[in-house]
């Protein structure tokens, strides 16, 4: 059965075991086919399916998970803030943001709720050399997407975070919630305000935009570029296009840049090790992702949505 759209072959057989994707609508998502890939390269008896569940039905998916076995799944919009209290236990970091994005069915049935989402913004900095530990991250947006994003960076040990956005209300807002968390670290340093709140940014080691600017056509950028210092690590949520207004004014002034879709990839291979306690081919996951149709997952931040 080719699940990949790329022709290759999953197979089904009597052994086959159970992952997905619940959301609603989730037609055009990536996640099976980067899932998939992975598990056919894995040599993992296992397939990852579309499910689409309305949200008056999400009670009632997650325990059909449960009955039927399932491995565990992904929860994608709009159902990641309802999964969280319909799970048997939190991770730290879902119980931080308050919402989960990957769910695994532990061997006595258990449901545990953990959310990728800021792990997937970390590892990505990390896979293109910067280490967030000790460190200042700036942070543009204040959605689902900058929720787990900073949640992540404070468990991976941040020194200190600033959460930029158009209504710096809404910064305000997050910062308050999240520097009031028992699962968050106390010695974080937390700031929040508009794009135009002043920011130390000679110390500033990575800025991650995590808004939907630069999505399909629009040039528009959180920040001017000009003033990030050379060592800043510049990630960007955003994929369609994967070459984004920020990211190109930042490639021009030689700083280092990573793209939505490996901020995507990160959130899924944690996923994937979530579920399975193995790594997987990150190689043969981003092949996968970056042949797959599809427009409206738009960014890793989309996904990221609560």
């Amino acid at each position: 059965m080719d699940l990949l759209g790329s022709g290759a072959a999953v197979p089904i057989n009597g052994k086959t075991r159970l992952l997905g994707v619940l959301g609603w609508p989730v037609e055009h998502t990536r996640s099976p086919v980067m899932h998939n890939a992975a598990l056919l390269r894995a040599e993992i008896n296992a397939v990852y399916l579309p499910l689409p569940v309305r949200p008056e039905h999400l009670p009632a998916a997650l325990a059909g998970m449960r009955a039927m076995q399932f491995i565990g799944g992904s929860v994608t919009i709009p159902h990641k803030e309802a999964t969280a209290p319909l799970m048997d236990h939190l991770t730290d970091i879902a119980a931080a943001i308050g919402a989960v994005n990957t769910v695994r069915v532990e061997p006595d049935g258990r449901l545990t709720g953990h959310n990728t989402d800021g792990e997937g913004a970390v590892r990505a900095l990390a896979e293109d050399g910067t280490d967030v530990r000790g460190r200042h991250v700036v942070i543009a947006g204040a959605g689902g997407a900058a929720r787990g994003t900073a949640a992540g960076c404070a468990l991976a040990g941040a020194g200190a975070i600033t959460i930029l956005n158009r209504t710096p209300a809404r910064a305000e807002k997050l910062v308050q919630e999240l520097s009031s968390s028992s699962a968050l670290p106390r010695s974080i340093r937390w700031e929040a305000g508009g794009l135009d709140h002043p920011v130390d940014w000679p110390e500033v080691a990575a800025f991650l935009q995590m808004s939907s600017a630069g999505m399909d056509g629009d040039r528009t950028v959180p920040v001017d570029t000009a003033i990030l210092p050379p060592q800043c690590h510049v990630l960007e949520a955003v994929y369609s296009p994967l070459e984004t207004p920020l990211l190109e004014q930042a490639r021009a002034r030689g700083l280092r840049v990573t793209d939505g879709l490996a901020m995507l990839l990160e959130q899924g291979a944690a996923a994937f090790e979530f579920w399975l306690g193995r790594t997987p081919d990150r190689r043969v996951m981003r092949e996968a992702l970056t042949a797959a149709p599809g427009k409206a997952d738009r960014s890793a931040g989309q996904q990221a949505k609560r």
